[in-house]
């Protein structure tokens, strides 16, 4: 908790997320999700790809001139209530209806996916086959899927999906969801690399990131997007999340793309960047990637 007197001893136009969320009594991650879905009560600015936070915003918060955010968050997580760990509250008709990104990891490069899921029935501890499959919906709590004694993924699927549905699965916590087939908009399939557990923007990596032979997969200055949006004379469209991906097309046959820039403009929403072609300093098509469009 802050002191008393911190927002109004505090000089600076915009702070840090981690500052916003201790004057806000939320965590970070929930500002975090604030800014990615743009459904919170306020909004951050960006320089470069890191997340400020208007102090006179805050304080207009805080003196009761906003409104919550559509999606209430759970304070100690971060993470939304209709997925949240306490199973009272769960209820498997729940639906989250927006256009999101959801991820899967496999053992060799498919766009296959599971028909059926072993979910836990409301109520008591047993287990029931429900049509559809499981997935996480932060990639990086991607190893959090791969069962116990398995190889690690080699490759990883990026699942443009319409909707998600809360679920219980044994043994899994709440960032696991359960996604319908009809509710798939388009699925990436890339390899992938495995990478040594490290601290990176504020949370726990979960060790993997896209294999790539001469662009670093991650950056600052690094981007993502798909081949049919890179063209010699006009500017590229990309995003420097993998949730923001909802936000692009893929056309079919699309490959994933890795872009390192020096210098890039966000998009009125703050989801995609444009890139100048004079800005691009590197570009790698990833090997072995792919988009099915559904």
């Amino acid at each position: 908790m802050p002191k008393p007197n911190a927002l109004e001893s505090e000089t600076r136009p915009a702070i840090p997320t981690e500052d916003a969320a201790r004057l806000l009594c939320r965590s970070p991650q929930t500002l975090r999700q604030w800014a990615c879905y743009g459904d919170g009560p306020i909004r951050p600015i960006r320089v470069h790809r890191r997340l400020m936070w208007p102090v006179e915003e805050i304080r207009r918060l805080l003196n009761g001139g906003g409104q919550q955010p559509e999606i209430p968050s759970d304070a100690s997580t971060g993470v939304p209530k209709h997925l949240s760990p306490d199973k009272k509250k769960r209820k498997p008709a729940e639906t989250v209806r927006r256009l999101q990104m959801v991820f899967r990891g496999t053992h060799s490069f498919t766009f296959h996916l599971p028909p059926i899921a072993i979910a836990q029935a409301e109520g008591n501890f047993n287990t029931e086959e429900v049509p559809g499959f499981e997935a996480v919906w932060v990639f990086g709590r991607l190893e959090r899927l791969r069962i116990a004694g398995q190889p690690s993924f080699s490759h990883a699927q990026a699942i443009c999906v319409a909707e998600v549905k809360n679920w219980n699965f044994p043994g899994r916590d709440s960032t696991s969801v359960l996604v319908s087939h009809k509710a798939i908009r388009w699925i990436l399939c890339f390899p992938l690399i495995r990478q040594e557990l490290r601290q990176q923007r504020g949370s726990r990596t979960n060790g993997y990131a896209p294999l790539t032979c001469t662009v670093p997969s991650d950056g600052s200055d690094v981007f993502y997007t798909f081949s049919s949006a890179i063209q010699s004379d006009a500017p590229v469209r990309a995003v420097a999340y993998w949730d923001s991906f909802r936000f692009l097309s893929p056309q079919p046959d699309d490959k994933l793309v890795v872009i390192r820039a020096s210098n890039w403009t966000w998009n009125e929403c703050g989801h995609t960047v444009s890139i100048q072609p004079w800005d691009v300093l590197e570009v790698e098509t990833v090997i072995g990637s792919n988009v099915h469009v559904s």
